[in-house]
């Protein structure tokens, strides 16, 4: 389970919570984009003046780059960014130096929860080095259908026992050093053979199966006190059999009967919930920006990943005020 704040670490969450206005809790709950090398942080810097986002993800870049980078930047707000990053393989691929470990289903076939802790560990330590906090890994999806193009080499296996077995290892190697682990992709992909990045995915299996296989990983998790959960742009009719005019199946990002009724509910999940890329096809298509980019909050989603600024903030923040109307 996920560990309880101390009475100190509670104390500081409710002063800095008591001293954000309503607007700046609204902006909390943003994740930009820095992109590759910090393309994008000149872009960011006057909106991040303005619009106090919870957090910030960073692509490949230098040691020394990021610690330059993160160093100034976190500069910038009175409550210090959330900086995120992908360390699926370890620190490798976003931090030029670092280890680099295989695809995770090269994790897998060797099936040795210790080598996964290894990489857990290293990936934390570090991405910690240079300034990142937390990580959307490990992977939880089941590879059902080997033409799956996301799950595929990114998955540890098909095998929901052995993922759940080595993604603990993994997560328990990461947070145990100081990163932040994120469970990845609610309700599981893996299943059909679409991509998320251009089309809603389905994961078709009845809710039996769905427990025994991709409700499984996620659970194991959990369990294991995975202090964050990645919803993916994927449907799973056996909870949410609506469609709408069209025919097309509600995404998890922005489907409220998962988010807050399966996974908050019925899994008991109390960490923390962002959205995948919200400007991927498979939201995208389905729900234009400003439905979107309220429709996830709604849904139960914690933290909007990628918005576009300052636009998905002001449409949060008319939003806010038709409630209060």
């Amino acid at each position: 389970m996920i560990r309880p704040l101390t009475a100190e670490e509670q104390a500081w969450v409710e002063r800095a919570l008591a001293g954000l206005s309503r607007d700046a809790c609204i902006a909390q709950l943003l994740i930009p984009t820095l992109g590759s090398d910090y393309e994008l942080a000149d872009t960011m810097l006057p909106l991040l003046d303005r619009i106090p986002v919870g957090g910030l993800f960073t692509g490949h870049a230098t040691a020394e780059r990021h610690r330059e980078m993160l160093g100034r930047l976190q500069e910038i707000p009175e409550i210090p960014y959330v900086v995120a990053a992908d360390l699926e393989c370890g620190a490798g691929h976003i931090v030029q130096g670092g280890t680099m470990f295989p695809d995770p289903l090269a994790v897998g076939a060797a099936d040795d929860p210790d080598l996964s802790y290894q990489m857990g560990k290293a990936a934390a330590l570090e991405g910690r080095s240079v300034g990142i906090h937390w990580t959307y890994a490990p992977v939880a999806d089941v590879n059902v259908n080997p033409d799956n193009p996301i799950a595929n080499t990114r998955s540890l296996g098909d095998d929901p026992a052995r993922i759940g077995r080595l993604l603990v290892a993994i997560l328990r190697g990461m947070q145990e050093h100081g990163l932040a682990a994120c469970a990845k992709h609610f309700p599981g992909d893996g299943v059909d053979d679409m991509d998320q990045h251009t089309v809603t995915t389905v994961n078709s299996l009845s809710r039996a199966q769905w427990k025994a296989i991709s409700g499984r990983t996620f659970a194991d998790a959990f369990a294991a006190g995975a202090w964050s959960v990645m919803i993916g742009h994927i449907a799973l009719p056996a909870w949410s059999p609506e469609r709408d005019r069209r025919g097309a199946y509600i995404p998890a990002t922005v489907n409220r009967r998962l988010v807050t009724d399966l996974l908050r509910g019925e899994m008991g999940f109390e960490g923390l919930v962002v959205t995948d890329d919200m400007n991927m096809g498979g939201v995208a298509g389905y729900m234009n920006r400003r439905e979107r980019t309220v429709a996830c909050i709604n849904a139960g989603c914690d933290m909007l990943l990628f918005p576009r600024l300052p636009d998905d903030y002001e449409t949060l923040r008319a939003a806010a005020d038709e409630e209060e109307e």
